[in-house]
């Protein structure tokens, strides 16, 4: 691709309603809809530990004799995973019957019919499209038959690549077609854009929990330093008091440990977000000067070898990092400390899993840009394309303070206390 700007093309011409998408569109979609799936049902088995194990540290459910967490927590797990999974399978069921579009189908507007163009049938579709697949995956997961999941997922990966239709459309005598007259812009980009979206409200949610780090701080400074003897010599000031009638919550310990709780959240759930926005550090000495092409053969080497395999491997240490602390019942150092430290050490895992999402979004981007259409623009995110090579900086737009008129003189002037 040359430094000069490229005139926009259509370069998709079968990219019309009703006619079939390309074999990577459908094996997106598949992988699509069951990473949506279990990424909701792990979600749900979560919040139901979650709670089981709170509820037994308030001491509104029992302890299991001799044991540190209640006897439901198996139980809610795999309730509140249901939930989760049936939620989606939910939300799949009114796309398919309203549309024949699941929940990736939507995001690349592509939808299934039968081979002959009409509506399809939405239970059985589900069932054979998603449910069998889901169920055989993760029943070899949990069994452990890591080499026999991956030897399905490659079965059913390269059928779909030299048979020309995934498994279940034959099963189903379904078909993978355009949703409407798409534009020029690949499915891959629409992929990448809905990781986009996901990232940036889960970083826009994360950056809330600076208010509470911000004011248990401020709380927490204020209330240690405000002591007093009172009239009978007795120590006292706001966090004793608090303490006295209120409870442990506001002492000081379990104040400072929820601080840095809460900073940690904050950390996992922006860290991606930094990423797609191009906010994060780069020490880049060589990299500005280098051509368009150049920097996006490096943005996908360090994608594909360093920052994707490298947070899976540590989410996946991570998650036994977590695991053990839940099996141990880990709390604080101190004694009148935070329990259930698994909880942050789970969430610093999603936050790993966040930023795998974030470079996922970026290496579809960056393929597309370097072996995709030649012709078409889409926002990048983390390079420049060769026309506004300089136009921003660190994700934001660059200002030459030269050709920016001085606002402080420019409302003088409207006021009428400068003239020209």
């Amino acid at each position: 691709m040359s430094e000069q700007a490229m005139p926009t093309s259509e370069v998709r011409i079968d990219a019309v309603a009703g006619n079939a998408v390309p074999r990577a569109t459908r094996i997106m979609g598949a992988i699509g809809d069951f990473a949506i799936l279990v990424s909701f049902t792990l979600f749900g088995g979560f919040i139901g530990l979650f709670l089981e194990d709170a509820a037994v540290q308030n001491l509104w459910l029992e302890p299991v004799e001799g044991g540190k967490h209640g006897a439901y927590g198996t139980e809610a797990m795999w309730i509140c995973a249901a939930i989760g999974a049936l939620y989606i399978i939910y939300k799949n069921f009114q796309g398919l019957s309203a549309n024949g579009q699941t929940l990736m189908g939507q995001m690349m507007s592509c939808r299934v019919v039968t081979n002959g163009g009409d509506a399809v049938n939405p239970v059985v579709t589900l069932v054979v499209r998603i449910g069998i697949p889901t169920a055989v995956m993760m029943y070899l997961l949990i069994e452990g038959q890591w080499l026999a999941a991956a030897v399905f997922a490659v079965v059913v990966v390269g059928f779909a690549v030299l048979g020309g239709k995934c498994l279940h459309d034959v099963a189903t005598g379904t078909q993978v077609v355009w949703a409407d007259n798409a534009d020029d812009v690949p499915s891959a980009i629409r992929v990448s854009e809905g990781l986009k979206r996901f990232v940036d409200r889960v970083g826009r949610f994360g950056s809330w929990w600076i208010v509470p780090v911000v004011i248990i701080t401020c709380f927490d400074v204020i209330a240690r330093k405000a002591v007093w003897e009172n009239s009978e010599g007795v120590r006292v000031g706001i966090q004793i008091w608090l303490v006295e009638n209120f409870g442990r919550m506001f002492d000081s310990t379990l104040l400072q440990e929820m601080e840095w709780h809460s900073h940690t959240i904050l950390f996992a759930f922006v860290l991606a977000y930094g990423y797609i926005h191009n906010t994060h550090v780069r020490v880049d000495l060589l990299r500005e000067r280098f051509e368009f092409r150049t920097k996006a053969m490096l943005e996908f080497i360090g994608l594909t070898f360093f920052l994707i395999p490298y947070c899976l491997i540590v989410a996946y240490f991570a998650l036994e990092y977590a695991v053990d602390s839940y099996a141990i019942a880990e709390i604080s150092a101190s004694q009148v400390g935070l329990p259930m430290r698994w909880v942050i050490k789970t969430l610093l895992m999603f936050g790993l899993l966040m930023v795998v999402a974030a470079g996922i979004s970026v290496w579809l981007q960056v393929v597309v840009a370097l072996w995709g259409p030649q012709g078409i623009r889409f926002p990048l995110m983390t390079i420049e394309w060769p026309e506004d090579a300089g136009s921003t900086i660190e994700g934001k737009e660059r200002i030459d303070l030269n050709k920016v008129e001085d606002q402080l003189e420019k409302r003088a002037r409207e006021s009428g206390h400068l003239k020209d």
